[in-house]
C-alpha cells in the first residue's frame, strides 16, 4: 500500500515537473515574437499571467475568425493595424472571449461583405470605415453596449440591434443607406430605448418621454441653424451633451440621476432644471451656466416631451 502511494507521489511529481518545463520551452519561444495561426504577436508580460497581442494578420484566407486564445494564452489586445487594406479578407468571425474593451479596425477593406459576433459578447467596438462591400454585420443577442463606425460603407441597407442594447456611443451610421432609409422617421429607436436617429426640427429640438439614452452626434450642432431650445425628457438616464455653441440655447432637463457625456466641444448655452437638481451640481462643478426652471416652464417641458412620444419609430 506504501509502495503503491509512493510511485502515484513520484508520478504526479514527474507530471508537475514535465508540465512546468513544457509551459517554459512554450513561453521561450513565444517570448521571441514571431508568427502563430496566421498572426504576428507580442508576448505581454502581466504579474501573473502572460497574454498575447496581435499585431499584424499575415495570412490569406478569405474567412478569418479572430481567436480569443492562442493555445493557453488569452489575446488581450488586438492593434489597430491588423486587418486595415486587406483585400483577400470577405467574413470575419468574432470569438465570444475577444477582448472588445479596445476596438476593432477593419478599415478599407474592399472584398469584406459579412462580419459575424459570436453570442456571449456583452460589447461590440468596431470600425469598418470605407469597406465598401460591407453589406451585413450581426450582433448577438447578448450585447449591451456597441460602438460601431461605418461611415463610406455603402452596402450597409440596415443593423439589426438586439433589444438587449442599452448604450451606444454614437450611431456611425452616416453615409449608408440605412441611415437614408430611416431619415423618414422624426424618432428611430433601438434596444432598450436608445434614440440612434433624430430628424426634426433643428430650431427647437424635442426629445420624447420613454427615450432612455441619447448618443453622442444624434442631434445636430448648430454650426448650420440657430437651436433655440432642446427639451430632455425625464426617462433619459444617459445623454452626451449637444455640441452647442450658442449662448443663447437653453437645454431643459428635469430632476432625474443622469448621467453625462461630454464630447471635445463645449455645450456654451444654458441649461435649465429643477433647483437642487443633479444637473445643478453637475453644472456648478463644469463650469455650465445653470438656472432653476420656473413652474410654468416646467409644464410646458413635461407637454413638449410626453406629447412627442407617440411619434417614437420602433425597429422591430
Amino acid at each position: 500500500m506504501e509502495c503503491s502511494i509512493k510511485i502515484k507521489k513520484t508520478i504526479l511529481v514527474i507530471s508537475v515537473i514535465i508540465l512546468i518545463v513544457l509551459s517554459s520551452v512554450i513561453l521561450f519561444f513565444l517570448s521571441k515574437n514571431g508568427i502563430i495561426s496566421d498572426y504576428k504577436y507580442t508576448l505581454n508580460r502581466g504579474p501573473f499571467k502572460f497574454t498575447i497581442t496581435l499585431t499584424e494578420y499575415v495570412g490569406d484566407k478569405e474567412e478569418v475568425r479572430i481567436p480569443g486564445r492562442i493555445g493557453l494564452l488569452r489575446v488581450a489586445f488586438i492593434e489597430p493595424e491588423v486587418f486595415n487594406d486587406n483585400a483577400d479578407i470577405t467574413h470575419i468571425y468574432v470569438s465570444k472571449n475577444v477582448n472588445m474593451e479596445g476596438t476593432l479596425f477593419c478599415r478599407r477593406m474592399p472584398n469584406l461583405v459579412y462580419v459575424e459576433f459570436e453570442e456571449g459578447l456583452e460589447t461590440v467596438s468596431a470600425w469598418f470605415v470605407n469597406s465598401k462591400n460591407l453589406k451585413e454585420i450581426k450582433l448577438p443577442q447578448s450585447v449591451e453596449d456597441v460602438v460601431l463606425e461605418l461611415e463610406g460603407c455603402d452596402q450597409i441597407k440596415g443593423i439589426d440591434y438586439p433589444k438587449n442594447v442599452k448604450r451606444i456611443n454614437a450611431p456611425g451610421i452616416d453615409g449608408t443607406p440605412f441611415k437614408n432609409k430611416i431619415k423618414s422617421y422624426k424618432y428611430y429607436v433601438i434596444g432598450s430605448n436608445v434614440l440612434l436617429s433624430y430628424n426634426g426640427s433643428e430650431n427647437e429640438i424635442v426629445i420624447p418621454q420613454g427615450i432612455k439614452v441619447l448618443p453622442a452626434f444624434v442631434i445636430p450642432d448648430d454650426s448650420e441653424t440657430v437651436i433655440s431650445a432642446i427639451y430632455m425628457p425625464e426617462s433619459l438616464t444617459y445623454m452626451a451633451l449637444p455640441e452647442i455653441a450658442n449662448e443663447n440655447t437653453m437645454l431643459y432637463v428635469g430632476s432625474n440621476e443622469l448621467e453625462v457625456y461630454c464630447t471635445w466641444r463645449k455645450y456654451a448655452g444654458t441649461i435649465v432644471a429643477p433647483a437642487g437638481s443633479p444637473m445643478e451640481m453637475y453644472c456648478k462643478e463644469n463650469d455650465i451656466k445653470f438656472r432653476p426652471m420656473t413652474d410654468e416652464e416646467e409644464k410646458i417641458w413635461r407637454e413638449k416631451t410626453e406629447a412627442a412620444a407617440s411619434e417614437i419609430t420602433y425597429q422591430e
